[in-house]
């Protein structure tokens, strides 16, 4: 169904957090996600599963974002979009990015990032990924971040990223992936960045 979610969802220690197709959950800006066991969402091409920020009178509705931190199994998502993240800032905890997943494995397919406003719209580290179909646009910055990680990116689109002062499609560091039929389109810095 669709939810409106005031305050932080935390996933205790190897439990899985499960979002079926038709899901829509609305963060207000200061609420976001830490799970630390596997995300599953499992979204339909006609009932997608969305993730937002409540939009107000007064708010842009943009809301923390997602963090998935040292899961023991992988997280799978297909059919998801992620909309309006701006990275953690919660008491001394910062996270510069819109969805982080930190030695967490990932397998995305038909994901959507859009409106991201930090320094990563998705920033993967020391994990193993696997990307097919998956679409980053509209963020003030990087598209898809990956440090010492594993894994590829087969098909999809980076479009309008990096309009707030340089922003790469691709960064990638200690990585090694494999990019494959993926198109580019008004990247302010690079398409994709192995510079480090």
């Amino acid at each position: 169904g669709e939810w409106q979610v005031k305050s932080w969802v935390v996933v205790p220690q190897d439990f899985e957090l499960l979002l079926p197709k038709g899901t829509t959950l609305h963060f207000s800006s200061s609420a976001g996600l830490l799970a630390r066991g596997p995300v599953t969402i499992k979204g339909t091409k006609d009932q997608p599963v969305v993730l937002e920020g409540k939009i107000s009178l007064t708010r842009e509705g943009y809301w923390q974002g997602i963090v998935v931190l040292n899961s023991k199994h992988p997280s799978h998502w297909s059919h998801v979009q992620i909309k309006n993240t701006k990275g953690i800032e919660n008491n001394d905890w910062i996270v510069n990015a819109g969805v982080t997943f930190y030695k967490s494995d990932v397998y995305l397919k038909h994901v959507t990032f859009s409106g991201n406003r930090s320094e990563d719209a998705l920033n993967i580290v020391r994990s193993t990924f696997d990307l097919k179909e998956v679409d980053i646009k509209n963020a003030i910055s990087d598209g898809f971040d990956a440090d010492f990680s594993n894994g590829a990116v087969t098909g999809g689109m980076f479009k309008n990223l990096g309009h707030a002062g340089g922003g790469d499609g691709i960064d990638v560091s200690g990585t090694r992936v494999i990019i494959a039929d993926t198109q580019f389109f008004n990247i302010a810095d690079k398409a994709i960045s192995v510079g480090e």
